[in-house]
């Protein structure tokens, strides 16, 4: 299980960053995961998906594709989320794009990242009464700021 998820209930936000080898049950395995409690899920305002620490992406199109079903099915319990996945490298950022496409069903407002930067300025622009300071190196999670 090459992923970790954080949670906070405060300000309804997810975090789960990947690392080493991915693979499409990682994906799924991880999204079922943050999925399992429809309560959590009404609740939450915004989902970072960090794959930056991930050494290899042996992610098929087909686990995009279900990945996506399964978020669309999930959607059905909230409709405004924002979602960001940090993708730096070509073939990653283009799966996220192809993620995206296949997610638009959701209605969430979602952005594919090339770095954590982009991504929490993106996030900043568009997730009202929250700010989410910038990560250094060293700190692999966001600061909220109310």
């Amino acid at each position: 299980m090459p992923y970790k998820i954080e949670y906070s209930d405060t300000d309804g936000g997810v975090l789960t960053t990947y690392f080493g080898v991915v693979t499409d049950s990682d994906i799924i395995g991880s999204l079922k995961e943050r999925i399992e409690s429809k309560k959590r899920v009404e609740n939450y305002r915004y989902v970072i998906s960090d794959y930056s620490g991930a050494e290899e992406f042996k992610v098929t199109t087909e686990g995009i594709k279900q990945n996506a079903l399964i978020a669309v099915r999930a959607s059905a319990s909230n409709k405004k989320g924002v979602l960001v996945a940090i993708l730096p490298k070509d073939h990653e950022y283009g799966m996220g794009r192809m993620w995206q496409a296949y997610a638009d069903e959701t209605g969430w407002k979602t952005y594919i990242a090339r770095d954590k930067k982009e991504a929490y300025e993106w996030l900043n622009e568009n997730m009202p009464k929250v700010s989410i300071k910038d990560c250094s190196e060293h700190d692999k999670s966001p600061k909220i700021l109310e």
